[in-house]
């Protein structure tokens, strides 16, 4: 699933958090991972607390627009992801 698209301006740093449970409401989280494409953005490690995960987003080029993708694992090795749409704009 997309959410977005999510305006920021390169020199902005923003945190993006996605909420899980409805989508694995019985579940805990085991790993969270963040990734984007294309590159530019810098992306960071991320965090997670109960069923949300977290991460910070820098960066980028005006004009482009960029996914960024959040990856997790539950402890019963369920995998799900989500993707947040960016477009970067001098604001």
């Amino acid at each position: 699933m997309t959410f977005g698209p999510e305006i920021k301006d390169p020199n902005a740093t923003v945190n993006y958090t996605i909420d899980w449970s409805d989508n694995i409401p019985s579940e805990t989280i085991g790993t969270s991972t963040w990734s984007s494409s294309p590159t530019g953005l810098t992306v960071g490690t991320g965090t997670f607390t109960g069923l949300s995960t977290t991460t910070s987003v820098a960066g980028g080029t005006a004009g482009t627009v960029y996914q960024v993708t959040n990856r997790v694992v539950t402890t019963n090795a369920i995998t799900d992801e989500r993707s947040v749409v960016v477009r970067v704009e001098h604001l």
